[in-house]
């Protein structure tokens, strides 16, 4: 968005709705307004499953209210977005249509790796800017009131994520009933939180690990209560004084903690879970001190309305971690890095030549790059039918930014690297729209040629040349060994290839010269 303009973000959050309203100028961003409004949806959905009625028409009333002010600032483009406690709940189907009814505004519910990509983005922004985190090995953690995202850093790269349905909000409410059958409530929560302490562990893709950086709601409030106010950027809190401050609130009642730090009753109960799971992460490392961040979901969302140019940067350098993140998936299987490394290759000289002609974009190549990576990790589980254990692991995966959505496209371009061809009577295939079954088809079709150029995961190919003319796609190999396996796997493979895209796809040989 150009200098001057005005954008806003509505965030439907666990336990409240906010509202930020920011004008971009000279290429930084000047919030105009920044508002709250506590409203627990959490609670409804976290108990019941459902959102109350009574909250659906409050949750109307404040996006009217909203909106208002939004056009009194003449906002230009409104982003509106929901995460946990909208996305579980059972009826939220009705709550976005009454949304849409009274306000004429469409929510997007984020999935949970989608949310916890945008907030990676703008928290990895902020620690390049740390000499320390840059050169070291962090945990990072983003605590939300209704999820839990862990990601494990090094030098300026993430390596991998994991999403748990663990928040403050959501362990409150899940342990609230057990909090007036005893004194020593903090006890229920160390212990509920224990059975997290070998199975994070153990998704590290590394040792030892230096430090931990932090964001979520809560982080501001307890930085202050610890004595260290959160300014802007990062800012550290000692391990000692969230220690000290857990020990003075494990003995207290919600009540009891409001009224000796002034703060409303809803917020002191959230703080002790908040502390639990901090210092459950905390333990994982080696760091005598929190990195805390400020970042929020509307705020980098912000970023991304009036910061275009900037955005696209991050996107850019983002994709780079989600790629590092299936590399990390891979080695979990033992997969062969080499040969997955020669497909990535080989389907990125495919995909560029067709790229332009064919309508494909970067998110495709990014689908298209994480599939080839990690196509056969299902040997692992069997190497009978194998492309049916990587179609599952893979959809069972977190990888960070990437949509549920997006993740059930790599897991089928996975599947049908294999001789299967696609039918619209495969459950998962079928349930695609016309364009996403002919994105699968046309993806899919690439990895298989990319695949068989590779196929005896020996690196007889040394360079590859592509050219498109006419209708027909040639693909001319380099090489001074006998590929005759790969010209047999080629053409057997074809088939997806030249159905999905209407071309003929040819191999030629051509023999490299006897280095002088």
């Amino acid at each position: 968005m150009s200098d001057g303009k005005v954008g806003a973000v509505i965030n439907i959050s666990s336990n409240a709705l906010f509202l930020v309203i920011g004008e971009c100028k000279a290429g930084k961003i000047k919030v105009l307004e920044s508002l709250e409004y506590p409203l627990s949806i959490g609670r409804d959905t976290f108990n019941t499953g459902r959102v109350s009625q009574e909250k659906i028409e409050k949750t109307c009333k404040i996006i009217k209210g909203f909106k208002k002010l939004t056009r009194e600032y003449k906002v230009a483009s409104l982003r509106t977005v929901a995460t946990t406690a909208v996305r579980e709940a059972i009826n939220r189907d009705y709550l976005l249509d009454q949304i849409v009814g009274k306000t004429r505004i469409k929510v997007r519910i984020l999935d949970d790796s989608e949310e916890k990509g945008i907030i990676y983005r703008e928290m990895l922004s902020e620690m390049s800017g740390n000499e320390e985190l840059q050169k070291n090995k962090a945990l990072i953690a983003y605590i939300g009131t209704g999820s839990l995202g862990v990601a494990w850093y090094k030098r300026g790269r993430l390596y991998s994520t994991q999403n748990i349905k663990l928040g403050s909000l959501k362990l409150t409410e899940l342990l609230g009933e057990l909090q007036s059958k005893t004194n020593r409530f903090h006890q229920i929560v160390e212990d509920y939180l224990s059975s997290f302490k070998e199975m994070i562990p153990k998704s590290s893709p590394f040792g030892k690990i230096d430090h931990f950086v932090v964001c979520g709601q809560e982080i501001e409030i307890i930085a202050s209560l610890c004595a260290t106010p959160a300014g802007a950027g990062i800012t550290q809190i000692p391990i000692a004084k969230l220690d000290e401050l857990y020990d003075t609130l494990k003995s207290c009642t919600p009540s009891e903690v409001a009224q000796m730090y002034g703060i409303a009753e809803e917020v002191a109960e959230i703080l002790l879970p908040s502390l639990g799971i901090y210092r459950l992460l905390a333990s994982f490392t080696k760091s005598k001190c929190i990195y805390a961040s400020r970042v929020t979901l509307q705020d980098a969302l912000l970023k991304e309305i009036l910061l275009t140019r900037e955005t696209k940067k991050r996107l850019e350098n983002f994709r780079e971690d989600i790629v590092q993140c299936a590399r990390t998936l891979g080695k979990r299987f033992f997969f062969d890095e080499e040969h997955g490394n020669r497909v990535v290759k080989n389907a990125m000289a495919i995909f560029q030549k067709l790229k332009t002609p064919y309508g494909l974009d970067e998110n495709d190549a990014l689908m298209l790059k994480v599939a080839s990576l990690v196509h056969d990790i299902g040997k692992y589980v069997n190497f009978t039918e194998h492309y049916r254990r990587s179609y599952e692991l893979i959809r069972g995966s977190n990888l960070p930014g990437i949509s549920q959505a997006d993740l059930e496209i790599i897991a089928l371009i996975s599947l049908f690297h294999s001789n299967i061809i696609p039918s619209e009577s495969d459950p998962a295939f079928g349930t695609l729209s016309m364009e996403q079954r002919v994105k699968v088809s046309k993806l899919a079709g690439i990895l298989r040629l990319a695949d068989a150029l590779d196929r005896s995961h020996s690196e007889k190919i040394d360079v590859i040349k592509v050219r498109l003319k006419d209708n027909e796609i040639s693909l001319t190999i380099h090489s001074r060994e006998d590929i005759l396996l790969e010209e047999w796997a080629f053409n057997s493979k074809a088939r997806l290839f030249e159905e999905a895209f209407g071309l003929k796809a040819s191999l030629k040989k051509k023999v490299n010269p006897v280095e002088s």
